[in-house]
């Protein structure tokens, strides 16, 4: 929402679409990197997922997925990285805190 706001020279009200965030440089080729972090959200709303890089950590279950060696998400990971599950974690609430 950001990136096209930027685009096209409108504002975002304060409050809204708070994980969004101004990537149109990427969008256009002119920069080769996007965003850190993407707030994933299921069709029922809350609780929110987080993507960082290749992991991916479903926030109603707090499983957590190398994407590199499992990009079917079968295998769990959370149990061996605690470390970056309380990472992802403290990153989703920072994002999706109002």
């Amino acid at each position: 929402m950001a990136s096209f706001a930027s685009l096209t020279g409108q504002e975002i009200p304060k409050g809204q679409a708070p994980d969004s965030e101004n990537h149109i440089e990427a969008l256009l080729g002119t920069k080769k990197m996007g965003r850190d972090y993407l707030v994933a959200q299921s069709n029922g709303g809350a609780p929110f997922g987080l993507r960082h890089g290749t992991w991916k950590l479903v926030g109603a279950t707090g499983a957590l997925f190398d994407l590199t060696q499992d990009l079917s998400e079968s295998k769990n990971v959370a149990a061996t990285h605690p470390e970056r599950i309380a990472a992802m974690k403290a990153k989703l609430a920072e994002i999706t805190r109002p």
